[in-house]
């Protein structure tokens, strides 16, 4: 049972006492900032003036970003198996090799839950470069991107053979890595708000080749102001529609007309029985 916190057990606000010239002198970073009516205290570091106060360096932003995107994976994997064990505090280590080390380790661990992810959705995270551990999710067909600060994309991107849609919108992006050939059932790819001007040569070798692996034989790529492109096999908008159409068609009728065919059957069947006994 979830317990509600009573105003007794807020902390109470107190204005934190400055360090005196002793204190600064041992370099010391942590104040009591609160106490709870219990007596117990609670601590927050503080950056000194002038002193040790640095923007964030690179392996803490990559940190940062791996330790989002894991978060991410984590809750999409949960919600489907709840069984699974995981608390952060045993992945979360000193140094970023080591943490990334920790996610990789424990996705390796669960291999045959973490192939079952189809889609992923990690946009709005502020990006700016993907972990490697990605690599080993090869049955993702769904890729969201959208509005992160991606400059480029990594090589082992090429690995992700499954991916039919990739969504990389508001990114900071102005060319693909060659390995990005490797998508070979690549059907939908969004470019927009990206640095691109036009549809990159990559795409349309890879929409050329790969005819055969993909449901369609064709590859929409969207870059932005109203440039959609249809890639691949010459085709009109009419057999476009068709060929959705005839896709919609399918799932109505695996969906709802089955379902409904199957219950008419057995209350057909039912009835039958019933008068003849």
């Amino acid at each position: 049972m979830t317990t509600i916190p009573t105003s007794a057990s807020w902390p109470t606000r107190k204005q934190p006492p400055p360090f005196s010239d002793g204190e600064k002198g041992k370099g010391k970073t942590t104040r009591k900032v609160a106490t709870y009516a219990n007596g117990s205290e609670i601590s927050a570091f503080t950056a000194l003036p002038d002193q040790n106060h640095t923007e964030p360096n690179r392996s803490t932003i990559k940190l940062k970003n791996t330790i989002n995107v894991f978060n991410e994976i984590k809750k999409q994997l949960l919600s489907s198996n709840p069984e699974l064990k995981i608390t952060m505090k045993s992945i979360i280590a000193k140094s970023f090799s080591e943490t990334e080390n920790n996610m990789s380790n424990w996705i390796e661990r669960n291999k045959e839950k973490v192939l079952e992810l189809k889609s992923l959705n990690i946009e709005n995270l502020n990006l700016t470069f993907l972990p490697g551990f990605l690599a080993n999710l090869k049955n993702l067909k769904v890729l969201i991107l959208r509005n992160n600060k991606l400059t480029s994309l990594p090589e082992w991107f090429g690995n992700l053979e499954n991916i039919q849609g990739l969504h990389l919108s508001n990114n900071t992006l102005k060319d693909l890595p060659a390995s990005i050939s490797g998508l070979k059932k690549l059907q939908f790819i969004d470019l927009s708000n990206n640095l691109f001007e036009e549809v990159p040569e990559i795409l349309k070798k890879m929409a050329e080749e790969n005819k055969d692996n993909r449901q369609y034989r064709f590859m929409i790529c969207n870059i932005g102001d109203s440039q959609v492109q249809v890639l691949g096999e010459q085709i009109s908008l009419d057999y476009l529609y068709r060929k959705l159409y005839i896709r919609c068609l399918n799932n109505v009728l695996i969906r709802t007309l089955l379902p409904l065919g199957t219950i008419l059957a057995c209350i057909y069947a039912y009835s039958f029985f019933y008068r003849k006994n």
